[in-house]
């Protein structure tokens, strides 16, 4: 069957336009040679990653703690065993960091 995200209920959202507003709670490390990604905590607890092709975004360790607003589109990865949540940034939509 079907293998939905973790912590996932309701139906399954894959490919739909989404803006989502939360809390940077993740941001990858000083050095990492890709910085295109953050994850943000949706106010229910939940976690979801944000990505934006290679070379479009590069993520500031500032915004560690700060809210966001992102639009793009609902999608899924593994991180290890487990299907997660992830939004895939609007190419050329900055997120804005307030």
């Amino acid at each position: 069957g079907q293998q939905g995200v973790v912590g996932g209920t309701g139906p399954n959202n894959i490919g739909l336009l989404v803006r989502v507003s939360g809390r940077i709670v993740e941001v990858p490390r000083e050095g990492r040679r890709y910085r295109n990604w953050f994850k943000i905590d949706v106010g229910s607890g939940r976690i979801v990653k944000c990505t934006a092709e290679e070379g479009s975004l590069v993520v500031s360790p500032s915004w560690y703690r700060r809210n966001v607003i992102v639009t793009g589109i609902s999608s899924c990865e593994f991180d290890g065993p487990n299907l997660v949540s992830v939004i895939r940034l609007k190419k050329g939509v900055t997120p804005v960091i307030y």
